[in-house]
């Protein structure tokens, strides 16, 4: 079974998850800056990979095309030719001001491994591309990794705005389990809070 694009959930459905695994009591998560934007996918599989968006598909492979970000598929498609088939998750921000893609999870096929599939954030200082560009450059920074789902919906950390763009009142943060990835039907635990 293949995931869908990733769907962002709001905090009111936290106890489903809890309900399927109360691990996640005890569990690493990562704390994020919400970016606005288009949710995309890329598959990537032995020698070709396919983008999947719910709109503007031409918009993003088109900057996929420019010379910075090629290098990053030629990476990750000759990570996956060695390594096996996976997904990685990204965003395109609705602020054209924001020039650039902004991944934020990496997931193998979850059926060849349900419980520990990598997340994009621990995979990134691993992937370098021309000896000098990190894929972790390119994925948002991580604002804390805390413990345990209460832990993770409490966050009061002070943190100012990676894209500048919005007010304070605006802020939200994505929370995601930081090492593995917990799954329901085709949906990945991703979760979207308003930052108060």
């Amino acid at each position: 079974m293949k995931t869908k694009l990733p769907h962002i959930e709001g905090i009111h459905n936290i106890e489903r998850w809890l309900d399927a695994f109360p691990e996640l009591n005890s569990e690493q998560f990562c704390i994020q800056e919400m970016i606005e934007g288009l949710t995309f996918k890329i598959n990537f599989k032995n020698f070709n990979h396919s983008f999947t968006i719910k709109k503007s598909l031409n918009e993003i492979e088109e900057i996929f095309s420019q010379v910075e970000y090629k290098k990053i598929i030629i990476a990750l498609q000759t990570f996956a030719n060695f390594n096996g088939a996976f997904e990685i998750y990204g965003i395109y921000p609705c602020n054209k001001s924001l020039k650039m893609i902004y991944f934020f999870a990496l997931v193998f096929e979850i059926e060849e491994d349900p419980v520990s599939p990598f997340l994009f954030d621990v995979l990134s200082n691993c992937i370098q591309i021309n000896g000098k560009i990190m894929l972790k450059d390119y994925c948002i920074p991580k604002l804390e990794i805390v413990i345990g789902i209460d832990s993770a919906l409490d966050y009061q950390g002070n943190f100012v705005s990676y894209t500048n763009i919005i007010t304070n009142d605006e802020r939200s943060i994505l929370i995601k389990p930081y090492i593995k990835n917990y799954k329901i039907k085709d949906h990945i635990l991703c979760l979207r809070k308003k930052y108060v």
